[in-house]
């Protein structure tokens, strides 16, 4: 009985012993498939890289184009009402402010409408910015006058172009519009919102967020 009691425990240790190389075995055989995986995975973060730089980088401070609506022009005796003109304004993003201290507000008080313009730069040369003064009798303009500011003097008008309103902006080849501002101008929400959905650790790592690619 004892020897064959030595004998099992021969048996055992001898099945121990093979199950070590059985592993060994099997991960040089998964060491090609890993540095494949490998591989394909740094190959497709570097064509992801080169696209984005490629959609990006050419056209990083360029504008779309911009279209505006045509250009209201006012002037003694043309068929406009107050409403017509406080509505075009309103239309323009023109706020209301009794004192129209800044360029792009208005007050309107019975048949006269005061705003302020904004520079705007025509075909033809620049408009410069002015406070105006519009007086109607009925359903026509009756009076333009340019209201001082600063050193200037105030003058009756024969004409005035308001700055265009404008629709949109696109770039023709690619139907996409684009507006270039500075980070300190995003709403620091939308920058949180960013970071939750996207990557939380995205000003803790390198550039890389490698726990980021293995959840992907």
């Amino acid at each position: 009985m004892a020897v064959k009691k030595k004998g099992t425990a021969g048996k055992k240790k001898g099945g121990k012993k093979r199950s070590p190389l059985l592993q060994k075995g099997w991960l040089r055989g998964m060491l090609p498939v890993m540095f494949g995986v490998f591989l394909l995975l740094g190959t497709g973060l570097l064509f992801l890289d080169w696209e984005v730089q490629a959609r990006f980088d050419g056209k990083r401070w360029s504008l779309p184009a911009k279209i505006y609506a045509r250009p209201l022009e006012l002037y003694s005796g043309l068929s406009l009402t107050a409403d017509a003109l406080e509505a075009e304004l309103v239309r323009m993003r023109y706020r209301h402010d009794p004192a129209v201290k800044e360029p792009g507000s208005y007050h309107r008080k019975g048949n006269q409408v005061h705003f302020f313009t904004h520079d705007f730069q025509f075909l033809d040369g620049l408009e410069h910015q002015r406070k105006v003064l519009v007086t109607f009798s009925g359903d026509q303009v009756r009076d333009l006058r340019h209201l001082p500011v600063g050193n200037e003097r105030a003058e009756t008008l024969d004409l005035l172009r308001l700055e265009p309103m404008l629709i949109g902006g696109f770039y023709p080849s690619h139907n996409e519009d684009r507006a270039l501002i500075q980070l300190k101008d995003v709403p620091p929400l939308l920058v949180e919102t960013l970071l939750t959905v996207e990557d939380r650790d995205y000003f803790e790592h390198s550039g890389i967020a490698w726990s980021g690619i293995a959840r992907a």
